[in-house]
């Protein structure tokens, strides 16, 4: 899988040849890379969020059927 870096000053560049003005394309440039560079995760920052999220949820599935098991005993122990 090829990695695809954003490179701002070759755009910018893309966009002054392409006739924008040097000025709004370079903020243009700045903040793409702005947006690409904040809201894109890493597959190793997404597998240990993921990873993070499934032990929680384990840990509550886990407590609620601690819970229903301990509620059955009490209902069959008292119940017959």
């Amino acid at each position: 899988m090829a990695i695809h870096i954003f490179n701002a000053i070759t755009y910018s560049n893309k966009l002054t040849s392409a006739g924008l003005d040097k000025k709004i394309a370079d903020v243009q440039a700045e903040e793409l890379s702005n947006i690409i560079n904040n809201d894109l995760v890493t597959k190793h920052y997404f597998k240990e969020h993921l990873d993070n999220r499934l032990n929680a949820l384990l840990l509550r599935i886990g407590g609620m059927l601690v819970a229903a098991v301990g509620v059955l005993f009490v209902l069959l122990k008292y119940h017959c």
